[in-house]
């Protein structure tokens, strides 16, 4: 901060600098003894102050506020006229608005709502003239065609509005009508329609002068039908063609009027401005010029106050200017009053007066205290000047204090005092700074900053070792003489710190390789790299095969170990140029900045898999891991991060989906066939809200006796209007998770058309639903299943869940754990697809399960070359051995029903025995039997 010196003697006062004085900056000693005694001419001269400035206040006060009142009777002047003038334009604006509305009915005969109401949305009139509460036609009608005028008007306003109840009113018979025909804007506004000026004598008089004089007319302030105070501008509407220039004429040729109806408060308020603060506008009318004065003492015709509330309105003359104007034949009184000011107790003048009073009596009391002041100058001088001192010595003590290093720098950056800090911070004694430039100790810093900015340096100790600092350098004057004060801080730990935090910012914390921030910094750099030098470059997504069972089953300590062990593994497989990040969980990314063709990426990702083999030992287990790796080249994977690391992920699924445990490159027929992948990914989200989806049911019969037993639930997809093939989209519904809500969907469904079936043929059907492996895995399925069946009233018994041997063996304990609690409930559990996965005796014994279903495949394989039916009969035996049931799948002739019926499978199903149909053609078929009273095989299906 900028340090200002005391040159004040601690023994003496500054002496006064006259031509013979002692040269500028130098300080005189002077005894109290020897200063001049001139007190009492000091209290005369105070004395005579006082006088002459109370006498010069009292003229300028004067004046002041006479100069007030000028300026606000000016002002009052030009706020009257204004105001005044401003009326009269927006009483021209908004008349010749009406004209405007006129003119339509001297155009054609019949101007129709519609047409009034157009024209009043042309104009804008709602937004450019808020004071406008409507702008209405009435139509003259004669007593005689009231009656029918009054219907056609209720069937328009019925068939336009809704409004179903217009009548002329106020009511009672009169020769001629104005009811109002038209209004705008209709809303708020209704209550107008019907009215009639005529009814009213006040209104009757401005409707006949307007029509007899041609020229628009204003009404006398009225309360309006809204509730509002306001005025009423009137312009006859004579038929088009007919001649006007006498009153008779006029009259015969008026057919109705067209009228606006404005708030007064709105329309003054559209001329008052900010200028108007301090001023009452008051608007009173007259009367018509053709009517008489109204006689003394009559109730005053207010349009308008602003200070309504504010008490009577009596201003004095002065205060008061008014304007009288006509309009439309009426005459206006504009008064506009400025609230009552006492100028002369105004701020200005009062300010002044104060001022001058408190001015002199300082300057009296400034002059009386100045002798008493000038002997105590001595003693005052030496006082000060001892407290300058200890001054200085505190400063001192503070500033070698302090934590960071304070240097005192001349103008031209010479070292001038250094504190304890700096001196240990350069390894320096204060002596051997001084008189040195400061760029001896902080290069480059000195003479670059402008102003008390801190910035990063580097400072040098005595041994000529750098070090970071953080500096600033403030400028101080003392006297002519310009200084710097700068002030050093040792930032080495700061940045020791600083990088610790970086480095844990982009780098995992549990392997130490680089994160996905800092991956995408270096996939960017050597993206652009590659793109402008012409070379080639490849990322490698690495994905752990099944890495969850081994946090699942040994824990994530175990799992943690593991990731470690495969980082180093990984490290070690690649060149010291090249980037192995770990993107999070068991994902890793391994970046090559520069190969020379994709047989370099295969043979990196081979020599990766190769690394993994050896098995590991974490936590005393030994364990093989194994990893699918995708690899993306640029350019032909794509020219951007973005894409690259999007297809080699997609490239590590296809491994996956290729056995895992290898690798695959990118290629854009992969990314066709992943992206229709997606497509349906995207479809199958709508499915089920657009109801795209629809349950098939293929019947299942009974071997020996060709009973119909059951059914099987089948999901079908009616998608863009044709039917799309279960192998289409069920395994991406199972890759995506989607396969839960379509599961439970058809379970849904399908309770509840056999219920429905149930209810109506009182004969049981049994259905098979298949329940996927991410369901069994849900811990709340046996909850969920019970809930569908109590909503849709379907026994336990009916309901036999099907499950592929996949799903059990993932976690067969669990399995059979859920298992057990669905067989709890009645419902019956299948393993589909027997044969074709995990069969063996060690799991099927801990399930409980109540039949095996047959693969299609093994039925396919009972005729024509190459048939063998000896694995079909152990399947059969093995199911009959453990007291569990039979049903084979896609029986297509009848020799295949007649073997299977040899080998002693219990039921079947299949194209020959019936198609999947939808619920209605099931029902159908159900129906039929039923009437035939048995149930019979197909007549082709007998053996």
């Amino acid at each position: 901060m900028p340090v200002r010196a005391d040159t004040r003697g601690a023994e003496g006062v500054r002496a006064p600098e006259t031509a013979g004085a002692p040269e500028r900056g130098r300080t005189v000693d002077v005894s109290v003894e020897q200063l001049p005694r001139r007190g009492h001419a000091y209290k005369a001269l105070a004395w005579a102050v006082l006088v002459a400035s109370l006498v010069t206040t009292l003229f300028l006060w004067r004046d002041a506020a006479e100069q007030l009142r000028q300026q606000s009777d000016a002002s009052l002047d030009r706020f009257a006229a204004r105001t005044a003038a401003a009326i009269d334009e927006g009483f021209d604006l908004h008349t010749q608005v009406l004209l405007s509305f006129r003119s339509l009915f001297q155009v054609g005969d019949h101007v129709s709502a519609e047409v009034f109401r157009h024209h009043f949305e042309a104009l804008s009139v709602g937004e450019r003239f808020p004071a406008v509460q409507a702008v209405q036609y009435s139509a003259l009608v004669p007593h005689a065609a009231k009656a029918r005028f009054e219907q056609a008007m209720r069937e328009r306003l019925l068939a336009e509005a809704g409004i179903a109840d217009y009548a002329i009113k106020p009511a009672g018979e009169r020769p001629l009508y104005t009811p109002v025909v038209y209004t705008e804007p209709l809303a708020g506004n209704e209550v107008a329609l019907g009215f009639d000026s005529l009814g009213s004598p006040a209104h009757r008089e401005a409707v006949e002068r307007a029509r007899d004089s041609g020229r628009p007319g204003v009404s006398a302030p009225v309360m309006l039908l809204q509730g509002d105070p306001g005025i009423v501008i009137r312009v006859p509407v004579y038929a088009p063609g007919m001649p006007l220039e006498t009153v008779e004429q006029r009259r015969a040729a008026f057919v109705g009027l067209v009228s606006g109806v404005f708030r007064a408060v709105r329309v003054m308020a559209e001329v008052m401005t900010n200028e108007a603060l301090g001023y009452r506008l008051r608007v009173e009318d007259l009367g018509a010029l053709d009517e008489p004065p109204d006689p003394p003492g009559a109730p005053v015709r207010l349009l308008f106050d602003s200070l309504a509330g504010a008490g009577p309105f009596a201003p004095a003359l002065d205060d008061l200017r008014v304007h009288v104007r006509i309009v439309a034949g009426r005459l206006w009184a504009i008064k506009v009053a400025r609230t009552p000011k006492a100028f002369h107790w105004q701020a200005h003048p009062l300010m002044m007066l104060l001022g001058g009073v408190f001015a002199s009596l300082v300057s009296f009391a400034a002059v009386m205290a100045f002798a008493v002041r000038y002997d105590q100058a001595a003693k005052i001088a030496r006082r000060l000047g001892r407290e300058a001192q200890a001054y200085a010595s505190r400063l001192k003590a503070v500033i070698d204090s302090a934590v960071d290093g304070i240097l005192t720098l001349a103008g031209d950056g010479t070292v001038l005092s250094a504190n304890v800090s700096a001196q240990r911070m350069f390894g320096l004694a204060e002596q051997d700074m001084v008189g040195r430039p400061i760029g001896d100790f902080v290069p480059r810093a000195f003479g670059t900053a402008s102003g008390p900015v801190v910035q990063e340096s580097s400072g040098r100790r005595a041994d000529g070792s750098e070090f970071p600092v953080d500096v600033a350098f403030t400028e101080m004057q003392l006297g002519d003489e310009r200084q710097y004060v700068g002030v050093v801080r040792d930032i080495s730990e700061r940045r020791r710190t600083e990088e610790r935090i970086r480095h844990m910012a982009l780098h995992d914390a549990l392997t130490g390789l680089p994160n996905r921030t800092l991956l995408e910094e270096r996939l960017a750099h050597a993206t652009e790299r590659a793109r402008r030098e012409g070379r080639m470059m490849a990322l490698l997504f690495v994905d752990l095969d099944r890495f969850k069972n081994i946090n699942d089953s040994l824990g994530h300590h175990v799992g943690d170990q593991v990731l470690c062990e495969v980082a180093h593994r990984l490290r070690g497989a690649v060149r010291h140029s090249d980037i192995v990040a770990r993107m999070g969980g068991d994902e890793f990314v391994v970046l090559l900045p520069d190969i020379g063709s994709q047989a370099d990426c295969e043979a990196v990702a081979r020599k990766m898999l190769d690394a993994l083999t050896p098995p590991m030992v974490a936590a005393g287990h030994e364990l093989r891991v194994t990893a699918s790796i995708g690899v993306a080249a640029y350019p032909d994977a794509g020219h951007d991060p973005t894409h690259l690391m999007r297809h080699a992920d997609r490239a590590m699924y296809l491994a996956k989906d290729a056995g895992r445990n290898t690798y695959r490159l990118f290629t854009p027929g992969g990314d066709a066939a992943i992206a229709a992948d997606l497509q349906i990914e995207n479809d199958l989200h709508r499915a089920l809200e657009r109801d795209e989806l629809v349950l098939y049911f293929q019947p299942q019969f009974e071997c020996h006796s060709g009973r119909l037993v059951g059914a099987e639930a089948l999901v079908r997809w009616h998608r863009d209007g044709r039917l799309v093939a279960p192998e289409e989209f069920i395994p991406v519904a199972e890759d995506t998770g989607l396969i839960v809500p379509i599961g439970e969907w058809a379970l849904r469904e399908a309770c509840r058309q056999a219920a429905g079936w149930q209810q109506r043929l009182e004969w049981p059907v049994r259905v098979a639903v298949n329940l996927s492996p991410r369901q069994l895995e849900d811990e709340q399925v046996v909850e969920r299943i019970a809930q569908t069946l109590q909503a849709s009233g379907l026994p336990a018994q009916l309901l036999e869940l099907e499950i592929t041997e996949n799903a059990v063996v993932r976690d067969t304990r669990q399995a059979a754990f859920r298992l057990q609690r669905l067989r709890a409930l009645g419902v019956s559990i299948a393993i589909d697809d027997f044969g074709v996965g995990y069969s063996s005796l060690s799991y099927l014994q801990e399930l409980p399960v109540d039949k095996f279903k047959i693969d299609h495949s093994f039925v396919a394989r009972l005729q024509g070359p190459g048939s063998d039916a000896r694995l079909v009969r152990a399947l059969i035996a093995m199911a009959h051995s453990l007291d569990v049931g039979i049903v084979a799948e896609g029986v297509e002739t009848p020799a295949q029903l007649r073997q299977l019926q040899a080998l002693g499978c219990d039921e079947a199903q299949g194209y020959l025995l019936g198609r999947p149909v939808p619920a209605a053609q099931f029902l159908a078929r159900i129906v039929a039997l039923q009437r035939a009273g048995h149930i019979p095989v197909p007549p082709e299906a007998v053996p």
